[in-house]
């Protein structure tokens, strides 16, 4: 949890809050919506994180898992879409794009053991998924690949894209969305999974990094709506 449930559920409902302002205020922006989904989906964590600690259900850490599972894919379908300028993406494409996150979330459905522990003290607290341990460990290196490699191209895109833009704004936009996804998924890799595949404990700070994509995809889209008048 983010030190404590009650900063946890704070954090899912400020996400909650930006998300609905996304999506009301930059109703034409192209960049809006799935920033918008990102915020929800992050909320949805921090949700799961606040219920886990609060009821030791360990279903909140199924679905906490499932939530972050998908958004690696989320940002590589949002930027080949945001660099191609294109309202779709091919359909082919698409389901390679979900086809690994989709197979985790059955697993993780059909598995009643997927959550192996779940540990909530005042500071810290850890997830042990069967993905991490045994024979199922190669699974989980090819999640973390998954994870890395799906940031890594959409950031190379991006930064492809930047180089090709001569307008300083949309240089300025394509720079802020790249941190705002690096500040999404590059904590989820770190203190999510690395930390507890080696046993450590860690800070359960993600709801910081939570509210930082949030304010940075606020930028964003100021910065595309005062490019647009």
């Amino acid at each position: 949890m983010c030190f404590t449930p009650l900063v946890s559920i704070s954090t899912a409902i400020i996400e909650f809050i930006i998300a609905a302002y996304l999506i009301l205020h930059f109703k034409k922006s192209k960049i809006a919506k799935p920033i918008a989904i990102f915020c929800v989906l992050l909320g949805i964590y921090q949700l799961t994180e606040f219920l886990l600690c609060t009821t030791s259900y360990q279903f909140w850490a199924k679905i906490g898992f499932i939530t972050t599972a998908f958004l690696p894919a989320l940002a590589l379908h949002f930027t080949i879409n945001y660099t191609k300028n294109k309202e779709r993406i091919n359909k082919r494409l698409g389901l390679l794009i979900y086809l690994i996150p989709t197979f985790y979330f059955l697993m993780a459905l059909a598995k009643e053991n997927f959550i192996l522990n779940t540990s909530c003290g005042n500071y810290f607290v850890t997830m042990r998924y069967i993905i991490q341990t045994g024979i199922y460990k190669p699974l989980g290196f090819i999640y973390l690949f998954y994870y890395i490699s799906f940031v890594a191209i959409a950031c190379v895109l991006f930064l492809n894209h930047y180089k090709k833009q001569k307008n300083i704004l949309k240089k300025e936009i394509d720079v802020d969305v790249i941190i705002a996804v690096i500040i999404s998924l590059i904590p989820a890799v770190v203190l999510l999974f690395l930390f507890p595949m080696i046993a450590f404990a860690f800070p359960s700070i993600y709801c910081q990094f939570a509210i930082a994509f949030a304010i940075a995809g606020l930028i964003a889209c100021h910065l595309e709506k005062k490019l647009k008048n």
